[in-house]
């Protein structure tokens, strides 16, 4: 359908993310008219994003229909400005986002969004975004917790979970210098790593860590696979991710 702003279009992928969840996510997409008075005032953008659905015959919960909302807002929230009324220009900046379902179960929906965002300046700006929605509460939660992300007062287990990642993230780093060599202009960025400018996505059998960089060191930008597994000695009994780690290590068997 068309609106003033932006044409949305549903994508009909429904794939079916397995027999026991029983709920199916497709793509949907908002895109500006090229060429358009509306495009040339408000900005470029082509936006994927997800939405989750019920299998044949049943119905969503209020929460994951609040999930759906979430990522709808977000999805219209850009960057910039973008795709906004207003007296800005934004002729000349775009966004472009591609979303991804990286985990579905009945509990859980991890989504990785890779984006590119040009404001005007001198370097545009790329990167992941990952979230992961708890589809009983509609909250976002923090895969070390499974509550709510809490930055201000990490727990003990918190920062047992961070060491785990760090300490990951600096042997791909090793591996990423010993590649390029001591003198690239990334060995800074790499010996400068922070937990807290990382982007962190859910798979089934591993956590995917992106240090996530400013514009003029997006080329410093690199992957750490960590599996689940990993965390089996650090997280409580019980916890989420004492369970996922748990069912990792049955995908492996």
């Amino acid at each position: 359908m068309k609106t003033a702003l932006f044409t949305v279009l549903a994508l009909a992928v429904a794939v079916n993310a397995s027999a026991a969840t029983k709920l199916t996510f497709s793509h949907v997409k908002m895109k500006s008219e090229a060429g358009s008075a509306t495009e040339k005032k408000l900005g470029s953008f082509d936006i994927d994003f997800i939405q989750i659905a019920a299998a044949p015959g049943q119905k969503l919960s209020p929460a994951q229909i609040k999930v759906n909302q979430l990522m709808r807002e977000e999805a219209k929230n850009l960057p910039c400005g973008v795709g906004a009324e207003g007296t800005d220009d934004l002729s000349n900046q775009s966004v472009f986002m591609k979303s991804n379902v990286t985990f579905i179960s009945p509990r859980l929906l991890a989504i990785s969004r890779g984006l590119d965002t040009d404001c005007g300046g001198a370097h545009p700006d790329s990167g992941s975004i990952s979230k992961i929605f708890d589809l009983e509460t509609a909250q976002e939660i923090d895969i070390r917790t499974g509550k709510a992300p809490n930055y201000d007062s990490p727990t003990a287990t918190q920062k047992a979970v961070d060491a785990v990642i760090m300490a990951a993230m600096k042997a791909q780093a090793k591996k990423e210098i010993a590649s390029l060599g001591a003198d690239d202009e990334c060995s800074q960025t790499y010996s400068d790593l922070s937990f807290y400018t990382t982007d962190i996505s859910l798979t089934p059998k591993a956590l995917i860590v992106q240090n996530d960089e400013p514009h003029v060191s997006m080329a410093c930008q690199f992957k750490t696979t960590i599996p689940l597994t990993a965390f089996s000695k650090v997280a409580p009994k019980g916890s989420l991710l004492a369970e996922l780690a748990a069912g990792a290590a049955k995908l492996k068997k």
